[in-house]
This record gives structure tokens, sequence and C-alpha cells, in this order.
């Protein structure tokens, strides 16, 4: 019995071991999130009614000339660029901030916002050393950035030879698409006239078409100068607008509507307006020498759906056929495939079979070109995977604080990703030291989470950093760093892990023959038992009595075991006398009372039945030679210790007595276990 209990204990730790276990940053295994909706250019963005008061000088002597060019890119993004002159015309005038303003249609859509300033030229304006970041105030009708134009900490005065700024606005797609004509029609509506406080404007805009195979259409609403790849707007001079300014259409903003084309002989580039409705991102670092990048994304057509009644032998120019990613050009591209295999058969590398980079015009890419199964129109959607790795001396560096992973959000994209996923990895027995990831975004939400758990039949925790993104654009996937702790010894873990499940493995095995072992030996008696046939069909069963005796049996026999168990201790030293003598009166005490109960019990019995009567007979005889034979054990004992008898007859004797107890203990159980089986009838 006690063998079987160390093998259960034995049993029950490893799996107690082997369960997951709360990782050791939370109870439920993550930390508490970090979500964040940040404006534009991590400004801060105040909104009310209308801009009720303009910080600068309402009377500023100063003009400023404004060439605005708006482009709608092939992939149906717009670009609002304006190229700004500011000129200074008195002493009195001093100019910290320049008030540049834009619709609030439009500005609500701004996922890109650069603003640039230089003084004396516009030559290498473009440099991030000329950046600004403008305080931002939002209106129902307008938004006005705030650009800080001081050279140095001075205001620009007369002194200073014209300041000239270049801002950049960029918006994902928010077009209406519809079939014309058999073919897919664009309306948008776009701000064409420069606004500004307080100074007087002259500008002129345009507007023009990425696309070669796309035309503006005449439906277009606007005063403007019309051809079929630009839209122009000349001499908008007007003096400075006022805070309740209202919008007017045609001057403030135009409708815009262009439709795309299929000519015989196509030209190159059609508006085809796609999305990510989900990136899956995971990065592993492998201990061996690899980081692994596994990318599920699924694009979508969000254009004009294919005209069932279009004629022709060709496809729309406008469907998507394929889509182009940019690969860090230290990685190498192992497969491109969907759910139905590989992708990009025709384009692989003859020796190695993976899929052919190009060189791309984007410094530090290379360009993967995966042309999908079927063209893809309005409504249509396609999921397919990109693996590729790194050497790990590639991104990874050491230090003093650890292990440094150079990574970034993912592979570069061209349009927004509505769901965002990245997992990073850390090998197993890692730990995450600190990550440079900013969450900051002019659109996006982000949610950060570090999470551990500890795979069944493994004793090391596994650590996984983990990026969620909504509404993600191309200009969120920035460079980043994530440092962590790793021991080379932990390269070992894997056959320790091994040796561990087969240990586990025997462990149960040893367990579970024992305990078959000791119900083969409790469902049996020695030699040839009488099988007590009960037939309840003919005869009522007394539960109550029976019950009232196997209960009262049971607490006897754990009292008289517990008093045996006492009397062995004192005598192997592992109990003093005075908590013997204590502990015997109170069991002594205990066993009287049951005693008592227990007689009662047996007489209640007698008149119930011979087949009942019979069982508890068995027990209560078994029970009383049992008690005989410990008797007979005492008095031998003291035999011993008085050198009455020597110590073979001894031994002798205690083996039979022992081997006798044993016997009488399978009558017992037997008889006990018929009793259970009456009661649960």
């Amino acid at each position: 019995m006690k063998s079987l209990k160390f093998w259960l204990i034995l049993l029950i730790f490893a799996t107690t071991v082997v369960a997951p276990a709360p990782g050791i940053f939370g109870h439920d295994n993550t930390l508490p999130s970090n979500s964040t909706t940040n404006a534009v250019n991590s400004t801060e963005v105040k909104t009310n009614g209308f801009i009720t008061q303009p910080p600068a000088n309402p009377n500023l002597n100063a003009s400023a000339f404004v060439n605005r060019t708006i482009t709608i890119k092939v992939s149906a993004r717009t670009l609002v660029e304006d190229a700004m002159s500011l000129t200074i015309h008195d002493n009195k005038t001093k100019i910290s901030y320049f008030n540049y303003t834009i619709p609030t249609f439009y500005q609500k859509h701004v996922d890109l916002a650069k603003f640039y300033v230089q003084y004396g030229s516009d030559v290498g304006i473009l440099n991030a050393n000329n950046t600004r970041t403008p305080y931002v105030l939002q209106g129902s009708e307008l938004t006005t950035y705030f650009i800080p134009v001081m050279n140095g900490t001075k205001p620009a005065d007369i002194n200073n030879s014209k300041v000239y700024i270049h801002a950049t606005l960029g918006t994902p797609d928010f077009f209406t698409w519809s079939a014309y004509n058999g073919e897919q029609r664009g309306t948008i509506k776009l701000p064409v006239r420069p606004l500004f406080f307080n100074l007087n404007v002259s500008a002129e805009a345009g507007i023009r078409l990425e696309g070669q195979n796309d035309k503006f259409s005449s439906d277009s609403v606007g005063q403007y100068q019309y051809t079929a790849s630009n839209l122009v707007w000349r001499n908008l001079d007007y003096v400075k607008i006022n805070a309740t300014h209202k919008l007017v259409s045609g001057i403030d903003y135009a409708l815009v509507i262009f439709d795309s084309t299929s000519p015989t002989q196509p030209k190159q580039g059609t508006t085809t307006p796609i999305t990510y409705p989900s990136i899956d991102r995971t990065v592993r670092i492998d201990p061996f020498g690899k980081v692994y990048v596994a990318e599920l994304i699924t694009i979508k057509h969000i254009g004009a759906p294919l005209d069932p009644n279009r004629t022709g032998g060709y496809k729309k120019l406008y469907g998507v056929k394929g889509t182009t990613l940019f690969i860090p050009n230290n990685a190498v591209v192992t497969q491109v495939s969907d759910k139905l295999g590989s992708l990009n058969l025709g384009a692989r590398n003859a020796s190695t079979g993976y899929p052919d980079l190009k060189a791309s015009a984007i410094s530090g890419f290379n360009s993967l070109s995966v042309v999908f199964r079927d063209q893809l129109f309005g409504g249509d959607s396609y999921t397919f995977s990109v693996f590729y790795q790194f050497d790990s001396n590639k991104v990874i560096t050491t230090s003093s604080s650890g292990l440094t992973l150079n990574t970034s959000l993912s592979s570069l994209f061209n349009a927004t990703v509505e769901r965002f996923t990245s997992t990073y990895k850390l090998p197993t027995s890692a730990t995450l030291f600190s990550t440079t990831f900013d969450p900051v975004s002019q659109q996006a939400v982000f949610q950060v989470d570090v999470k551990t758990a500890r795979p069944p039949l493994s004793l090391f925790r596994n650590v996984d950093f983990v990026i969620r993104g909504y509404n993600v654009s191309q200009f969120d996937n920035r460079d980043f760093q994530i440092t962590f702790g790793y021991n080379r010894v932990a390269l070992l873990l894997p056959i320790l892990n091994l040796f561990f499940i087969f240990l586990v493995l025997i462990l149960a095995y040893i367990g579970l023959y024992q305990l078959n072992k000791k119900w083969n030996e409790f469902s049996q008696t020695e030699g040839l038992v009488e099988e007590t046939v009960i037939d309840v069909s003919r005869e009522k069963i007394p539960v109550k009595e029976l019950e009232n005796f196997y209960n009262v049996f049971i607490e006897v026999k754990a009292t008289t075991d517990r008093i045996d168990f006492i009397k062995q201790s004192v005598k192997k030293g592992k109990m003093k006398k005075r908590e013997y003598n204590a502990t015997m009166k109170s069991l002594n005490k205990k066993l009287k009372n049951l005693n008592e109960q227990l007689n009662a019990a047996v007489r209640a019995s007698q008149p119930i039945g011979p087949k009942y009567k019979n069982l508890v007979n068995k027990v209560m005889d078994a029970h009383f030679n049992q008690l005989d034979v410990r008797t007979s054990m005492e008095k031998n004992e003291a035999k011993y210790l008085k050198k009455e008898i020597p110590k073979t007859v001894y031994m002798r004797l205690n083996s039979q007595y022992t081997e006798d107890i044993d016997k009488l203990e399978k009558v017992i159980s037997k008889n006990m276990a018929e009793m259970n089986l009456l009661l649960t009838v």
C-alpha cells in the first residue's frame, strides 16, 4: 500500500509540472493592453464647431504664392502637395506660425502629413532637417495646421528673404466606385483652393491622374480648365479667409470624376483600388542561426465589379492580376503560395527553386511580384502567403544589454490594412527585456501584448511579443528593435524535454501497473473463495441497517489502524512519549465509543435475514481475529525483548502473524465491497 502511494504521488507531481502554468506577466498570461489613437505627426488635435480665434495678428502685411498639385495614384491614394512661398512686406509684421488650412472633409482621411520650411530658396527643401511639427485645430468645416516658421527661435520678419514651405498630405482610397459604360468610374471630392487666414494669396492648382489608361470625365464639377488627364485652376487670387468661412463648390473643392479605359493598345497604369482586410505575420527566432517570417495576406479589390454585359476578347485593365511586395534585400524568399499550392511557378530561380526577386527603387528592399490565380474585380478577395528568412547575424546584434532583433512591422505594402497582427516568437526560455516599438500613429489604433505560455509536456515557457493594429497604413510600417536575453545552454532544451516526456510516460506506466496489481489483490482471496450470491429480487435489502454498520465499521477500522501506526511510531522514536500518551488516550476514548456503536449496529443486523447477516458476521469474525493476532504479535515482541525467546523464533512467528493479518484483511475488504455494492443497487 505504501508503494502504491509513492507512485501515485510521483504521477501527480509529473502531471502538475506538465500542465500549462500561468505566465509570469499576469494571471491570464498577458500584459495589460496598450491601445493608442494618435493625431497627425503626434500633435494635439483640438475640435470645435468653427475656428473662432486665429492666433496670429489679423492685419498681417504679407502675401503667399501657392502651387497646388493633386495626384490620383494608381493605388487610388490621393496626394496633395503644396509648394508655397511667404513674403513679408513691412517691419511690423513678424510671423512665428504659418496658418495652413484645408477642408475637414479631406483632412479626416489624412494618414500622411509632412511639412518642411526653408529660408532663402526651395532647393533641397525636402530634407529631414527642414521638417516641422504643426499644432492642429480641427473644426466642422475647416482644419488648420499651425506650421512653425521661426528662424531658430526668432519669428520670420522683413529682414528674412522669402520663406519657403512645402506641405504634403496623403489619404488612402475614399472614392465612390461604380461601373460605367462597361468600365470603372471613380468619384471623389478634392480640395482645390489653398486657404489661409490673414494673408493675401495667389495660387494655381491642378489635378492629374497617374494612370495613363484613366481619363477625367467632363461630368466633373468645378471651375477648371479641362483636359483628359488634367484639371487646372489658374489665377486663384483672393484675400484672406475668416474663421467662419463656408466652403464654395467649384472653387474651394471640386467633385472629380474619372473613368478607366480599355483601349485596343493599352498604356501603362490603370487605377486599381485595393485594401488589405488582414495581414497576419509571424516572426520566429530560431536559436540555430535563422529568423523565419511567414505572412498571411488577404487582399481585396474595392473598385467597380466586373460588368457581365461587357463584350470583347480581353479582360478589363482595372482588374487586379497581382500585387507587389517589398522584401528587405538581406532576406531570402523561400515560398509564395495560396491554399491550392505554390504561386509564381513561372518566375523561380532555376537552382534553388525560390521565387525570383527584382531590384527595387526603394533603398534596402527587393520587389516581389505576386501573380494571382485569377483576376480580381470589385468585391473580390484573395488570400496568399509569403515565407522568407534571414541569417541571424544580419538582423540580430549582441551587446551587454542582451540580444537585439532589428525588425519592422511588416514587408512594405501600399494600401490600408484593416486588421493587422504581427507576432514575434522568442526562443524557448528567452526573456523579453524591452522594445522600441512606438504605437503613435496618425490614424491607426495599436495594441501591444506580451504573452507567455508553457506548451504541454514542456518544462519551459515561450514568450511572444504581439502587435495588433487596425486601419494600419504604409506609413505605420516603421523599423524598431526587440531586446531579449537568451542563454545558449537552452539549445539542450529539446533533448531535455524529450527525456522529461519519456520519464513521465514511464512513471505513468508504473503507476497504472501498480494500481492494476493492487486491484487484483483486492478482488481475490487466497485459494478458492466461496462466492456470495445475493438475490436482490427475492428479498428486500435492509439498506438502513447495512449502511449504519458499514459507516461505523469504517470508522472503527480507521481508528484501529491509526492506533497501530502510533505504536509503531513511538517504537521507532518518531514520536515523543508525552505526545504518544496524549494521542493514545484520545484515540482509545474514541475507539471505546465507536465499539459501543458497532456492537449496537451488529445487534440491529441480526434480524435482517441470513444473507445480509452473513456479510456482517464475516466482517466481524475477521475483525476480531485480526485483533487477536495483533495481540499475539505484541506478546511475541514482549517475549523477545525480555529475551524469553530467540530471535529466529520471534521472526518466524512475526512473519506468520503478518501473513494472517493480510489474509483477514482480504476477507474484510471482499465482504465490505459486496456490502457497498448492495447499498448502491
